[in-house]
């Protein structure tokens, strides 16, 4: 079996168990803490045997996350990544923080420095459009689940947390605050990553001008007699300048050893997941990624 295949087998068994774990907690914690309060749990009869389900679900899962990493880490020692890495990617990915934004100029600039720069006031005044909409459609859900989980917590009052489910049931018990907080720390995530991608940074721009120690004039004509090949990626003689992400960023062609294409999330065609990333590594050995 190639190591792709392994790969996509591990990152849907990782799925998986996230989405089962979620079912277990949603299920069997509300019978649970009526045990431990000395009351009857016969009314959660049906919650407990498909909990019981999940739960075995849950540990096949973990099995097969465990066997496939062992064998990814042994083809793959230098490459492999862990579930910890993996997550701790996605949240900068999500908040673009470290390797997508870690660089910082050495500089400060005024904001009317940074207006006389062709190359600077093109990628700062730069708005991207698409999450923006995602903002305007995941806040307002944002704000009614975390009223619906303080109702839930303060008041007893279920009807809020129905709204974002199916089953109709009234009570807030410790399964549907359970739910509800999930959903409220997911879609927490979603509306933050929508919001930093709205104005592209360009304090990467900057550190990338200040390393190639070239007169921004220089680069404001080249930048200028560049053409755009995409989704503002702009070629010039000499350099590369692209925003991807939240932020802005330009490479030396000359420094360029390599641009390679992969996938992050796995190519899991059969939930539509594909994400990939674009590694650009210099003869120095650093790496960007977008």
């Amino acid at each position: 079996m190639s190591s792709e295949t392994i790969e996509n087998i591990r990152i849907m068994s990782v799925i998986i168990g996230a989405v089962t774990l979620l079912g277990v907690l949603y299920t069997l914690l509300p019978a649970g803490v009526c045990r431990l309060q000395g009351k009857p749990v016969g009314k959660y009869a049906p919650e407990i045997l498909m909990g019981e389900v999940t739960l075995g679900v849950y540990i096949l899962s973990a099995l097969i996350y465990l066997i496939t990493s062992g064998v990814l880490k042994k083809r793959h020692a230098k490459e492999y990544m862990s579930l910890g890495s993996g997550v701790r990617m996605i949240f900068e990915f999500l908040l673009q923080t470290g390797v997508w934004g870690a660089k910082k100029p050495k500089m400060d600039m005024t904001k009317e420095e940074i207006r006389q720069s062709s190359l600077l006031n093109h990628f700062s005044r730069k708005v991207n459009i698409v999450p923006i909409l995602w903002m305007i459609i995941i806040t307002p859900v944002f704000m009614l689940a975390v009223l619906a989980a303080f109702l839930g917590i303060v008041t007893g009052n279920a009807s809020a947390i129905n709204l974002f489910q199916r089953n109709g049931r009234a009570e807030a018990d410790a399964g549907n605050l359970v739910f509800i907080m999930f959903i409220c720390l997911l879609l927490l995530l979603v509306d933050l990553a929508a919001i930093v991608r709205i104005r592209v940074k360009i304090s990467n721009l900057r550190a990338d001008i200040e390393e190639a120690k070239i007169p921004l004039e220089v680069l404001d004509e080249e930048f200028q007699n560049s053409q755009c090949i995409g989704h503002d990626i702009w070629i010039g003689e000499d350099h590369i300048f692209m925003s991807g992400g939240g932020n802005a960023y330009m490479f030396a062609k000359d420094w360029i050893l390599s641009i390679e294409q992969r996938t992050i999330i796995g190519n899991i065609r059969m939930l539509f997941l594909p994400y990939y990333m674009l590694t650009i590594t210099a003869l120095t050995g650093e790496q960007a990624n977008l």
